[in-house]
């Protein structure tokens, strides 16, 4: 019994926390509920007309992925919802199918949802929380960049007051330039208001939720003047119903989704990663990856099934959650509740709220999206990197948001074999006044031993380096200035071995003692000897010994050869 009731609370960790829950904890956790919910229903509303969705369905996204990760989660302060750079990936992915109605639109972006969480949920089963790290930081970077261009491009018609914008980013530009005598100048000063607004708010009262008070303000200018007159236009009418949940009823082939849905599933589980990650270490509170994943699938299976689209933890909100003091994932579900109240009783309140707000609520919060200094970083550090991030960038531009964030990982992925397939083939030398030995080109005045050769492969002796490695190895050889009598291969950069490898490393050996040349290993891991072992070629080496230093080998060397 005691088992099975910790297997329970290991899938429901509320049942953990719960029972542990300090009363002290409660005020807090309900004033940072009521400030996340600040912040969370403007943002909601804002990322839903990303997706091109009505407002509520972001509400109810957002409500629902709460209250459910109160249940799944394992991080303390990771708000679940609607994010800017899903919302754009699945609006602009859905958006170019060619789907016969409005309704078909709403179902592919819920069925979107339920695949993202359906992924996670296998990712789980099949333990693949690895797969946090197929995006590495420098595609991250270069995608999220992107995807701050393309939101902010998609924005501006609403700032100008222009209609009928569409399209990919530079689509949409020059449907900007060509149209601009649309411009409606009392939406652009609207627009621009909110914008200084919300960004006087955010390096000045930061614990202020100047996107509400936004909201609050703009909708009482537009109830008092007759601006709606004058061309700015309105959010309009918001349902004050709850979502009905259920499998959306679409005919179009889901296949078409799954490629999505699992770019939202990869971008979602490495965001909230890292953010849970950052909490813990913070805090000196525990996560469990796996579990997070069950948290992320039930979460968007929920979602989905009440009519939203694909959400995850979003970064600036989980980072107010934690500024403003949340203890458990209880400020979650207070956060849930005032935006139940807000869709049953104050959801018409909204009808006046003008779309240039909306538009200034999404570019201030998209401003962290372009992190430059990150960039530079890796520029300074990395060019390669930083040129992957960059092709990122451009693809998420010229292409699409989908097959930016593919072509990244793609290209990431390639730069990784050819790192592998290159590997960095390394001549030692003895450090002077010493028995140790390192590269020869980094430190000049380190010593070779006459007749004696020894090399670091500063990677894995797999199958995608090991014809390279060989071929360097006996360029090398050939090379020296005198004739080599023993060569040594340093094993401490290289643990791993594969069959291929042994195969090389075996034709390596019998190629150069065939011309009077001694081989030998050291540092040689329990993998690489055991593999040797197993090959049946042990016998080139005389014997394997664990941790067989360089002067020791050289040492026998001289002493055999002096007899």
């Amino acid at each position: 019994m005691k088992y099975n009731f910790k297997n329970v609370t290991s899938l429901l960790p509320i049942l953990k926390w719960g029972t542990k829950y300090d009363r002290n904890w409660l005020k807090p956790d309900i004033i940072a509920g009521i400030t996340l919910g600040a912040f969370t229903i403007p943002e909601a509303i804002a990322y839903a007309s990303l997706v091109g969705l009505p407002p509520e369905t972001g509400l109810y996204a957002a409500m629902i992925g709460l209250g459910v990760y109160l249940l799944f989660g394992t991080s303390k302060q990771l708000s679940m919802g609607p994010t800017s750079d899903v919302a754009i990936l699945v609006g602009s992915t859905i958006g170019g199918l060619a789907l016969s109605s409005f309704t078909e639109y709403a179902a592919l972006a819920a069925v979107t949802a339920i695949l993202t969480g359906v992924i996670a949920l296998i990712a789980r089963i099949l333990k693949m929380g690895f797969l946090v790290k197929v995006i590495s930081k420098p595609v991250l970077k270069g995608f999220l960049a992107g995807v701050g261009f393309y939101i902010a491009v998609s924005q501006l018609p609403k700032l100008f007051g222009i209609h009928g914008a569409s399209g990919g980013f530079f689509d949409r530009i020059f449907f900007i330039v060509s149209n601009f005598y649309q411009f409606n100048l009392p939406s652009f000063l609207i627009g621009m208001g909110g914008i200084i607004f919300l960004l006087i708010i955010r390096y000045r009262f930061k614990k202020v939720p100047g996107a509400l008070l936004l909201i609050v303000f703009s909708i009482i200018l537009m109830s008092v003047t007759n601006l709606t007159d004058m061309g700015v236009t309105v959010l309009g009418q918001i349902s004050a119903q709850l979502p009905t949940f259920g499998v959306p009823n679409i005919a179009t082939d889901i296949s078409t989704v799954i490629p999505l849905a699992f770019a939202c599933f990869l971008i979602t589980y490495v965001e909230g990663m890292g953010l849970a990650r950052m909490f813990s270490v913070k805090h000196h509170d525990p996560i469990d990856p796996d579990q997070e994943l069950v948290a992320l699938g039930t979460c968007n299976i929920a979602a989905g099934l009440s009519q939203g689209f694909p959400i995850g933890a979003s970064m600036s909100r989980s980072l107010e959650n934690d500024e403003s003091g949340a203890k458990t994932p209880f400020a979650g579900a207070i956060s849930a509740l005032i935006i139940l109240i807000v869709i049953l009783y104050l959801s018409g309140w909204l009808f006046n709220l003008p779309q240039p707000i909306l538009a200034s609520i999404v570019l201030v919060a998209i401003i962290g999206l372009v992190d430059y200094k990150d960039l530079l970083r890796i520029y300074r550090l990395n060019k390669r990197e930083f040129y992957i991030a960059i092709i990122t960038f451009l693809s998420v531009l010229t292409l699409g948001i989908l097959q930016g964030i593919l072509i990244g990982i793609i290209i990431a992925f390639i730069d990784l074999l050819e790192r592998i397939y290159n590997p960095k083939i390394v001549v030692l030398g003895r450090i002077p006044h010493s028995e140790k030995f390192s590269d020869l080109e980094r430190h000049p005045e380190n010593k070779q031993i006459p007749g004696i050769l020894v090399v670091r492969v500063d990677g894995y002796h797999i199958f995608a380096s090991a014809e390279n490695i060989k071929e360097s190895i006996m360029s090398l050889i050939e090379n020296q200035d005198s004739k080599v009598d023993l060569l040594i291969l340093d094993f401490k950069s290289s643990p791993i071995i594969d069959v291929t490898g042994a195969d090389m490393l075996k034709e390596l050996c019998e190629e150069i003692i065939s011309e009077g040349i001694e081989v030998k290993i050291a540092h040689a891991s329990g993998q690489v000897r055991d593999f040797i072992r197993n090959a049946g070629f042990e016998n080139y080496f005389e014997h394997l010994k664990p941790n067989t230093h360089i002067h020791e080998i050289i040492e026998e060397f001289k002493n055999k050869n002096n007899r």
